[in-house]
């Protein structure tokens, strides 16, 4: 008696082939899911870091807008050094140092006529705090002449960054042509300052474009 392989457990070739046929038609589409899963994933990665940048990118860097000629002529103050002062204390004045900045002077020293150094160099407000019982210097951080529209602006700086009370010093305080005051912390005695007048043309908002 002649005994058929398929009794006996066993496929034969062509229902292998069957089989083989059936997986490969099942799997291949699974695996082609399965890439454009995969490759859409990646496409929404590099559209959200296009979006977001460089994750150390540097922020822009904005350039200030001129209110005032930037051809235009600044008056500026600088320490005198002085031993007898207090160690507390500090003379700021128009002939004081340093002078490098200084380009339109006035019998060597500020202009407080024409201004004396360019409204294009960044240079610290000088602020005044007149408190008893001499009152109190400190700089603001550095801006270019070009840009401070007013003394009343000079002076927001000046509160802004120091608090309520401070101004932007003027020529005439303490008489004229210098001042001595207590040195804070914020003052950089190293620069020149931007210090107003009121009653001459030596500012950079008195040279408007």
């Amino acid at each position: 008696m002649r005994i058929k392989t398929s009794q006996l457990g066993f496929l034969t070739p062509r229902s292998i082939a069957v089989i083989v046929i059936l997986l490969a038609m099942l799997l291949i589409p699974l695996w082609w899911l399965s890439g454009k899963s995969e490759r859409a994933a990646d496409e929404l990665a590099k559209e959200k870091a296009i979006a977001q940048g460089p994750a150390n990118a540097s922020p822009p860097v904005t350039t200030p807008v001129p209110v005032n000629n930037p051809e235009a002529f600044g008056m500026t103050w600088g320490q005198v050094a002085d031993d007898k002062l207090p160690a507390d204390a500090v003379m700021m004045s128009c002939h004081g140092q340093p002078r490098d900045s200084i380009s339109q002077a006035h019998e060597g020293s500020c202009n407080p006529y024409k201004g004396d150094s360019s409204c294009r160099l960044v240079l610290p407000v000088l602020c005044y705090q007149q408190t008893a019982p001499i009152g109190q210097f400190a700089s603001t951080q550095p801006v270019a002449g070009f840009v401070l529209a007013s003394a009343a602006e000079a002076t927001a700086r000046c509160e802004k960054e120091l608090g309520t009370g401070w101004r932007m010093a003027e020529h005439h305080d303490g008489g004229g042509w210098s001042l001595t005051a207590q040195r804070s912390s914020q003052l950089d005695t190293r620069l020149r300052h931007w210090v107003h007048i009121n009653n001459q043309p030596g500012n950079c908002w008195n040279n408007k474009p």
